[in-house]
Order: C-alpha cells, then sequence, then structure tokens
C-alpha cells in the first residue's frame, strides 16, 4: 500500500544519513581551521614559522568532543621527515598543546651543498648492492637532535 506507515519509515534513515555526513564535514573542517590558528598563535610551541607550511591529514574527533588533528610538516616547500604533528583541542575548541618528534625549529638553507646526481653516487658508493630506485628528493631530516638538509 502507497500509504501505508510502514513504508514511510525509511524516510527518517535516509534523513540521518543524507543531513549527517556535512555536518561530520563541516566539523572537521572547523577542528582543522581551529588547529591551523593554535599553530599560529602557539608558533614556539608547535615549532613552526613563516617558511612552514602544514597538510592536514586526518582529524578526530572524540565522544566529548575533543579535537586532534594531524599534520604533515612542510619546509619551503621541502617534505620534512619527522616533522608530523598533532594539534590538540578540548571539546570548546582551546589549544591542548601539540605531540610531536620534531625537537629543535628549523633552520636549514634550502639550497644543497652537492648535486643530486653526486648525493645518489655518494649514497650507492656508502650502500654497497643497493640500487637507485626513482628519482632523488629533496627534504628535510628532522629525526635526529638538528634538522638537516637531506
Amino acid at each position: 500500500m502507497p500509504n501505508d506507515p510502514k513504508n514511510l519509515l525509511w524516510i527518517p534513515a535516509i534523513f540521518v544519513l543524507i543531513a549527517g555526513t556535512p555536518a561530520y564535514a563541516d566539523d572537521s573542517a572547523q577542528a582543522e581551521a581551529r588547529a591551523r590558528a593554535h599553530i599560529k598563535n602557539f608558533s614556539s610551541k608547535s615549532l613552526s614559522d613563516a617558511n612552514q607550511s602544514f597538510v592536514a591529514t586526518g582529524v578526530t574527533v572524540g565522544p566529548n568532543g575533543e579535537e586532534n588533528v594531524r599534520f604533515n610538516r612542510r619546509f619551503k616547500g621541502l617534505d620534512v621527515i619527522g616533522g608530523d604533528m598533532v594539534a590538540h583541542s578540548d571539546s570548546r575548541g582551546a589549544s591542548q598543546g601539540f605531540s610531536m618528534s620534531l625537537k629543535r625549529q628549523i633552520n636549514v638553507s634550502d639550497r644543497p651543498a652537492v648535486s643530486g646526481a653526486d648525493a645518489v653516487r655518494a649514497a650507492l658508493a656508502a650502500n654497497a648492492g643497493y640500487a637507485l630506485n626513482g628519482q632523488p628528493k629533496l627534504v628535510v631530516y628532522a629525526r635526529g637532535d638538528t634538522p638537516v638538509l637531506a
């Protein structure tokens, strides 16, 4: 029967599915925007400056509304290995700090001292039995005590 109330039970379920998706996307976008503001406003704690940019890789909103936004760090356009960071906010959006392995502000030149070809030759000479897979890529290596160009 077309007017049977049982046939209308699916309408609320579809409404929840459709209405719920944009709200989550909006919550994630707002959490990311708050996290980016915290990175900028607390630059000494996030070890960031104008030479750095951040690529959001994930947003988690906890059951109590706390937000954790994961970022990959870039320095003057170069990927930073060991520069990933999580910005934490409470349920009101206030900063709760950052989790990261970076220990120092990045302060390196973005111009290599040797050419890519010379770096490949040196790496292959130091690692006998290995071969190059792909093209060399200039990065900042920040897993040690002091970030370096690599």
